[in-house]
């Protein structure tokens, strides 16, 4: 029939129903509507309470359950199987299950308590050791515990609303030690691990337009952050047959421009596995007369937001070197904005921030906001090989990008396309 085809089409891709679409419960609904009426019928007979959740079906009640076999009769005219592997009993004082929920108390569904005793754990270590060393604790990159934690603290919230202030706050602590990407008030008497900005510069060329950028890379932990870095060159140069410039290698460090293919790609993994964030912001610029005022002004900017969402946090600025922007304008940039703040007594990191100049060969975590604006770089270029993707694979560590001309931000939700494009 043409409507089913038409329906069809309109509910798949590629003539496929994905898991997890908005679809697929309300066609299994729909699909299983005669059987929830001739199942819910079961259930008023009997005085029962019946449920059902996708696949799972339960009886629930004081006495009279219906039988194995008077449900699987039911099922198969319906077109479904009984599952015997998953059907079982339970009685009085013994522990009750529905789709993964315990329901042995009376007042509302409860997470199984292994569950929120593993979570509690895994906070705490959390909280006391950092993300980065429980991920390693737990075999996982730090991205795949973020996301499992992150997934894990809204689905008890969701299901024990009780215990939703205590584990947002203590997952919001987390997050804003970890990657600073909220504000949130101020908790007295608690102290906070110092996050470090690093702070790097690009130019590029669209036809004759120069344009200047520069990348604010947000982090934690910079000590073992910068071992990380430094181990991952030192296995690349010591393994036989390593490709690219060694010597240079040992003087600069890991930095785009100067390595081979190979260490690239596994610095932009070992990227991926690393908690961090950062922000790209871009301007026009006309001629070396203009640089410093262009390059100062993005700074500012970036800094602004910055500081604010370092709310009660110790802040340290890395700003890599470059004769072409006075030092002492960077630090006076950030302490009139931190003046300002503390004067309207507006959020604030806890203490004025030190701004450092700092060089490639002893600052190893400089790669990282140098290989964000090469990748942005090659990204707006569109260059003609495989170097146009690897903005795609870190784009979700970039909380946002600033076109300074235009005023226009681009996020997640909001993709930057190319220059221009707002």
């Amino acid at each position: 029939m043409l409507p089913a085809r038409l329906l069809a089409k309109f509910v798949t891709i590629n003539g496929l129903l994905p898991l997890g679409l908005p679809e697929s419960p309300i066609i299994s609904n729909l699909v299983c509507l005669d059987m929830d009426r001739e199942l819910q019928a079961m259930a008023d007979e009997r005085d029962l309470r019946y449920t059902r959740y996708a696949d799972d079906i339960t009886f629930s009640g004081y006495a009279n359950l219906p039988s194995k076999e008077d449900i699987r009769h039911l099922l198969t005219g319906q077109g479904f199987r009984l599952s015997d592997r998953k059907f079982r009993i339970s009685k009085r004082g013994q522990a009750h299950f529905v789709t993964g929920l315990s329901v042995s108390e009376r007042d509302y569904p409860h997470v199984p308590r292994e569950m929120k005793r593993k979570l509690r754990q895994e906070l705490y270590f959390c909280e006391r050791f950092g993300l980065d060393v429980h991920a390693i604790e737990q075999g996982e990159t730090s991205q795949k515990t973020f996301n499992r934690l992150y997934g894990l603290v809204n689905y008890v919230s969701y299901v024990e609303r009780r215990q939703a202030d205590r584990l947002h706050q203590k997952w919001g602590r987390i997050v804003r030690r970890e990657l600073g990407e909220a504000a949130y008030a101020t908790v007295q008497g608690r102290e906070y691990r110092d996050i470090h900005l690093i702070v790097d510069e690009s130019e590029f060329k669209i036809g004759e337009q120069k344009y200047l950028a520069i990348c604010v890379v947000r982090l934690s932990e910079l000590d073992r952050k910068q071992r990380v870095v430094r181990k991952l060159l030192l296995d690349y140069v010591t393994t036989l047959g390593a490709k690219g410039e060694i010597d240079a290698l040992k003087d600069v460090g890991v930095h785009f421009t100067e390595v081979h293919y190979d260490l690239r790609t596994k610095t932009l993994d070992l990227m991926l596995e690393m908690l961090w964030s950062a922000s790209v912001h871009f301007a026009k610029y006309e001629s070396g007369e203009d640089y410093e005022f262009t390059w100062l002004k993005l700074f500012k900017e970036a800094m602004h937001q910055e500081l604010v969402t370092a709310d009660g946090i110790g802040l340290e600025v890395l700003v890599e070197e470059n004769d072409k922007v006075s030092s002492s304008a960077l630090k006076s940039i950030v302490d009139a904005q931190y003046q300002h703040m503390e004067l309207a007594g507006s959020r604030r990191p806890r203490v004025k921030p030190d701004v450092k100049r700092v060089g490639k060969s002893d600052t190893p975590i400089l790669t990282l906001p140098d290989f964000v604006l090469a990748a942005f770089r090659h990204n707006v270029l569109q260059v003609a090989d495989e170097r146009v993707l690897d903005f795609e694979r870190i784009r979700d560590k970039v909380r946002y990008i600033h076109d300074h001309d235009l005023d226009a931000f681009y996020t997640r939700k909001k993709p930057f396309v190319e220059v221009g494009s707002a």
